[in-house]
């Protein structure tokens, strides 16, 4: 085995990294905002799995979640720092600051398919559910109704209105008739 020998005389078994220079804050408040800013990074996350997670299978297979979550963070930038400086308490910085990021993910098209489908087409919902394809086809329904959704303006405000809820059941229906 060849290799640096430590002043010890001893030869690591394993290469000695480089030590890092541990990141450096001017202020406590500089570290407390970066602390904020991975809660959020990490909330945003939590909540996209939730609520959206066609979009994170969309970020991972371009390789761009990491550029997506880190521009949702910077473009809040200016209301933490807003927040900040009025004195706003870090749940309320926090509370705010997430609705911010997650506003124009509404409505959850995700969430109103899962219920619909639940609701509607139940059996194809217990057999997909016990299959483990469940948020596989649910992601293929927010794609297939996309255009739908568009159409008709979906919100979750007038999501059970007759005529979304009845145009998304009939392109669930169609869906489930090509499919199977």
């Amino acid at each position: 085995m060849s290799g640096p020998i430590n002043k010890l005389g001893y030869q690591p078994l394993a290469p000695i990294l480089p030590v890092m220079e541990p990141t450096k804050f001017s202020s406590f408040q500089d570290l407390k905002n970066s602390v904020m800013q991975q809660r959020l990074k990490q909330k945003l996350w939590a909540h996209i799995i939730v609520s959206n997670p066609g979009l994170i299978i969309q970020l991972e297979r371009s390789d761009q979640l990491s550029n997506y979550l880190e521009s949702k963070i910077e473009s809040v930038l200016p209301l933490l720092d807003q927040l900040t400086s009025e004195g706003k308490a870090d749940y309320i910085i926090e509370e705010r600051c997430i609705h911010a990021l997650v506003a124009e993910m509404r409505p959850y098209r995700f969430n109103y398919l899962w219920n619909v489908l639940e609701e509607e087409f139940n059996p194809f919902f217990k057999s997909w559910e016990q299959d483990g394809i469940l948020t596989y086809e649910l992601i293929n329904l927010q794609q297939y109704c996309k255009d739908t959704f568009d159409a008709l303006g979906f919100t979750m405000d007038d999501a059970y209105e007759d005529q979304i809820y009845n145009a998304i059941t009939g392109m669930i229906d169609e869906y489930i008739r090509q499919q199977y």
